[in-house]
């Protein structure tokens, strides 16, 4: 991705400026005892008062876009992807997943005979309007080459439009979905180990069904073509399996694609832990074994559409073609969306402008972006962040500013932006500005805001969502408390 390059020296003596304007003044503590609320001019702006601390609640309706972003890597992320549904506002999204098969250290007798090949997947969350009472289906295909990781001796960066070319279809999964085995722990059952009433039963039904940490292990089995099966099971005898042959079991599987048949309802997210994988069944010596091969965790990658090789179809922003572009919806709703990587950008260059015109002087003590009363019919994201852009910035594909200035009582710093957990109760987000609008509204060059769902902990945009937020455009409103120092005197 390319990032716009700031000048460190630059953004220092900027943030030293703005320290100096900070020194004196009032402390954020009292601007919850006298803010001022009356007269609010046009821009949201009340005239000065005797205090120098005012308040102020600005819309934000008519400055709201979105922005198409691509070249979020899929890959790696140990969550298998796969499904697909239609949704009220976003039309039609899918979910498919390209993986190699890894290695198992195992040598096959010679005389060993092929039984089945069997794959496993564990279930970790399902997301989708139609969940339960649905018949859902996958189809598995075989590669018809390995995953290549490198090109021209760099690693290639595998987003939501990469593809990989297909073989034979040698499988499929046919399944309904019980939500609540889905994070079910083993002490839900009601079941007590060790306490002599039959002990032995309870504990080999824990370590059969449940792992380590006491959580089911939710999986959905496939067994695969029995021509498939035969012809991987006779290749893997005739070599030596150690931990030098990764590449010959790599090119015996070639590897693994799964996706959706139709649009079912729903996309399955599954872990890919020691509990997945393809299970090669046998009969060696008169005895029926079973040999698991792992998911390969790194060649592997999810395939996310919309995406700017398919767009939009049935949703509320059809006409939307162009990545990093602005696009203006024609109704009253803003929207977000994980996986698809639709963000929501805020142009503030006219309220900048006006601030600045109004009250030149003025210093921001306490800013936040608040989004309330959103439409929660699909689960939402549990965090949003925002980045500063700017016009030039987007049109150079660059959504995000990664360093810009932060102040703390430690000096001067460069940090992340500001991340909010959304409240259920309250049904809002609220994401604190802080310092980085004392930037935004002086004379720099960054007057746009970005937010963005993104994985509560990498704090980036998910590689494995499709989580949403839909709502209405006046319900996201930026508040800020300033001060103005001639006010103090």
């Amino acid at each position: 991705m390319r990032r716009t390059k700031i000048s460190q020296t630059l953004i220092t003596t900027y943030i030293m400026n703005l320290r100096a304007r900070i020194i004196g003044l009032i402390s954020l503590s009292a601007l919850s005892l006298f803010s001022c609320e009356e007269d609010i001019s046009t821009i949201g702006l009340p005239p000065e008062n005797n205090l120098g601390i005012f308040f102020a609640e600005i819309p934000l309706e008519d400055k709201i876009n979105q922005v198409w972003v691509d070249d979020i890597s899929t890959r790696g992320s140990g969550i298998i992807m796969a499904g697909a549904f239609q949704d009220t506002y976003f039309g039609t999204i899918e979910a498919s997943n390209y993986t190699e098969v890894g290695l198992a250290q195992t040598t096959y007798d010679k005389g060993a005979t092929f039984d089945s090949a069997v794959l496993e997947l564990r279930v970790s969350s399902v997301y989708g309007p139609q969940i339960e009472n649905t018949l859902h289906n996958l189809e598995v295909y075989q590669l018809a080459d390995t995953i290549n990781l490198f090109k021209d001796g760099e690693i290639q960066r595998f987003t939501s439009s990469s593809t990989e070319p297909l073989g034979n279809q040698i499988g499929n999964f046919e399944f309904e979905i019980f939500t609540d085995s889905i994070g079910l722990q083993f002490s839900d059952t009601g079941i007590k180990l060790n306490d002599t009433i039959n002990d032995s039963e309870d504990s080999v039904y824990f370590e059969n069904n449940f792992d380590a940490s006491g959580f089911y292990i939710y999986r959905h089995k496939a067994t695969l073509d029995q021509s498939y099966g035969t012809s991987i099971f006779n290749a893997l005898k005739d070599i030596q399996t150690d931990s030098s042959s990764t590449g010959e079991i790599a090119d015996i599987f070639k590897g693994i694609h799964i996706k959706p048949t139709a649009s079912s309802g729903a996309i399955l997210s599954y872990i890919n832990d020691t509990y997945s994988g393809l299970s090669i069944y046998y009969t060696e010596d008169g005895e029926q074994k079973k040999i698991k091969y792992p998911l390969s965790t790194t060649a592997s990658y999810n395939n996310i559409s919309p995406n700017n090789k398919v767009g939009w179809s049935g949703s509320d922003f059809d006409e939307l073609t162009k990545l990093y572009t602005p696009f203006q919806t024609n109704n009253d709703l803003a929207y977000l969306q994980a996986g698809t990587n639709l963000l929501l950008n805020i142009d503030l260059s006219e309220i900048r402008g006006s601030f600045l015109d109004t009250i030149p002087n003025a210093v921001v003590q306490n800013a936040e972006l608040i989004i309330s009363d959103y439409n929660t019919d699909l689960e939402q994201p549990a965090s949003l962040r925002f980045w500063l852009t700017s016009a030039d910035s987007l049109a150079n594909e660059n959504y995000a500013v990664v360093n810009f200035p932060n102040l703390t009582t430690g000096g001067i710093t460069f940090g992340n932006p500001s991340v909010a957990i959304n409240n259920t109760d309250k049904d809002e987000y609220r994401l604190a500005l802080p310092l980085t609008f004392e930037v935004l509204i002086s004379d720099f060059e960054f007057d746009q805001v970005i937010i963005a769902p993104v994985n509560s902990q990498s704090l980036v945009l998910p590689q494995n969502s499709v989580r949403r937020l839909v709502f209405n455009k006046n319900d996201l409103k930026l508040r800020m408390y300033y001060t103005i120092p001639e006010s103090n005197n």
